[in-house]
């Protein structure tokens, strides 16, 4: 039997050199006049462009060769070397362990043979939170497969199987499709409420703990009390443990672990998150089909763009217990669409103009495509669509003028390159908006997979584009606007706004000329609710 994580040992040695250097005694230069400064940085940024669009020309692949590359490396940033290759030695080791288990065991063996090793399942079954805290928690979850000595498997109950959107790369983490209770029976989309009590009446593996909204205690006592228990308690003759830790949002509690193992690399924000992610997935072969469309219809490439999202129907994109209604005014908006109308669509309005400001401080340059991508697709077809149509504009010129938050909208748009996929259909929330067919939901992942092969991704509220950086392991991350209430301290020690020569030239004018650059606070401008309309122009 394979040996556990915490039974290996292993070396870790760092070399510190220590340099110094005597400084002469010199005069201080003559100050030099201000505007020498100004034409220095000035070239410097003319430099940086020339110098930009030499090495995009360099290495951009051209556009029939990427599409036949995403289909070979499944959409992600493409990798010379398999991503498990440049992980850590004890997922490495995991792997193989995984992989030798799934080959000596295949289909239903690995759950009915008594010499099969027992297993660790990662559910949902009912409400499981969106894209992030069902995908951004692999290092956890290969963690405590670890430690438990289980196989790890994955299946979504809800809203429909995982396998739709994403299939087994190197690690096979898919159940059998024999196994009662987990596949809908001929004819139906989802598994009957029935048929899930098979999966519901298998043990969790933190039973009798408070995993979902864990404290300090759970942390520092009960994980260790839950994992002995499933290797050497009474849990250990259980075939199947089942578990669906939300453990993103306590990264810090995985890195205490590691470093106690003697681990350098703490996974959630550096390269291993993204190696980890394609070990687990590729797309399936809808979601590989939408993307290659997409990338032909906007003839962009991977590196060659850069990204914006805007989560506009989030709960935390507004105060603490504000009810924000939906376009059924029943339920709120992150479940039955943001009203684009009034109050409400201004803010939407507002909201992707100061992203857009924010993403065209770190352009490489004007011409640079970006991709918009949001919650609410009215607001995508009024940013990257209408915005940019001139009969649309022409047929709306009074308001889009007159209207502070329109009229901004309009200058930020046209100073930019916005290109965005067709979108009649809106990305169906993957938790709230549940009871309908996979293709529903492919957008979802198909914008994800657009920001994870952006250059640079600008973000605001929630972990969705978050978690498309920590794929690609991006440089280039700006954070336009943090949550109302509950953020992240993780997630805005993690964010770096990218400077360029043009920002920094900025910054030294003030500087010197003691002149200050006006910044347009958007997310506080709010249109007086009017009666007037857009008509449609396209």
């Amino acid at each position: 039997m394979r040996r556990t994580y915490a039974d290996r040992s292993a070396m870790h040695r760092t070399i510190r050199t220590s340099l110094s250097r005597t400084r002469p005694n010199l005069k201080a230069p003559k100050k030099m006049p201000y505007f020498v400064f100004v034409m220095l940085f000035m070239l410097l940024f003319f430099f940086q462009q020339w110098a930009s669009r030499a090495a995009r020309r360099s290495h951009q692949i051209p556009l029939e060769n990427f599409v036949e590359e995403v289909a070979t490396h499944d959409g992600l940033i493409p990798s010379k070397e398999g991503p498990s290759q440049k992980l850590p030695q004890w997922i490495q080791s995991y792997l193989r362990w995984h992989q030798s288990v799934r080959a000596q065991f295949p289909g239903d063996l690995l759950f009915t043979d008594p010499a099969a090793p027992n297993l660790l399942l990662r559910t949902c079954l009912g409400l499981c939170g969106g894209l992030n805290d069902r995908l951004g928690q692999l290092p956890w979850d290969l963690y405590l497969a670890n430690q438990t000595n289980r196989i790890l498997l994955l299946y979504w109950h809800r809203p429909v199987p995982l396998e739709s959107f994403l299939i087994p790369n190197e690690l096979d983490w898919t159940v059998p499709k024999t196994r009662p209770g987990f596949f809908p029976s001929p004819g139906s989309r989802i598994v009957s409420r029935g048929d899930m009590v098979l999966a519901r009446d298998i043990p969790e593996l933190f039973a009798d703990f408070n995993s979902e909204q864990p404290t300090d205690q759970f942390w520092s006592t009960h994980m260790d009390v839950a994992i002995n228990r499933a290797t050497a308690g009474h849990y250990r003759n259980h075939k199947v443990l089942r578990h669906r830790l939300l453990g993103h949002l306590n990264e810090d509690q995985l890195e205490v672990r590691l470093r106690t193992l003697g681990e350098t690399d703490m996974i959630h924000w550096t390269e291993s998150f993204g190696n980890i992610f394609r070990m687990f997935f590729r797309p399936a072969a809808a979601i590989q089909g939408e993307l290659n469309r997409v990338f032909s219809d906007l003839q962009i490439t991977a590196g060659s763009y850069s990204a914006v999202h805007c989560r506009v129907r989030h709960p935390k994109a507004s105060p603490a217990h504000v009810f924000v209604k939906g376009k059924n005014d029943a339920y709120p908006a992150d479940k039955a669409g943001l009203p684009w109308i009034g109050e409400t669509q201004a803010f939407a309005i507002a909201t992707a103009t100061k992203a857009l400001k924010c993403a065209r401080q770190a352009a490489q340059n004007l011409s640079e495509p970006t991709y918009f991508l949001s919650d609410s697709n009215d607001l995508v077809r009024y940013i990257a669509h209408e915005l940019t149509s001139s009969k649309f504009v022409s047929a709306n010129a009074t308001i889009l003028h007159a209207d502070p938050v329109h009229s901004s909208a309009l200058q930020t748009v046209d100073s930019m390159r916005i290109v965005a996929r067709e979108s009649s259909l809106e990305n169906a929330h993957i938790d709230l908006q549940k009871g309908r067919e996979p293709a529903a939901y492919y957008a979802t992942f198909v914008d994800l997979l657009l920001a994870v092969n952006a250059r640079c991704v600008t973000y605001g509220i929630g972990y969705y584009a978050v978690l498309a950086t920590k794929i690609s392991g991006t440089k280039c991350k700006n954070l336009y606007q943090e949550e109302a209430w509950g953020g992240s301290e993780n997630k805005r020690n993690n964010t770096h706004a990218s400077k360029s020569a043009e920002v920094w030239l900025h910054m030294l004018m003030r500087q010197q000329f003691g002149r200050k650059i006006r910044r347009a606070t958007d997310w506080s401008m709010r249109a007086a609710d009017t009666d007037a309309s857009l008509k449609v122009g396209i």
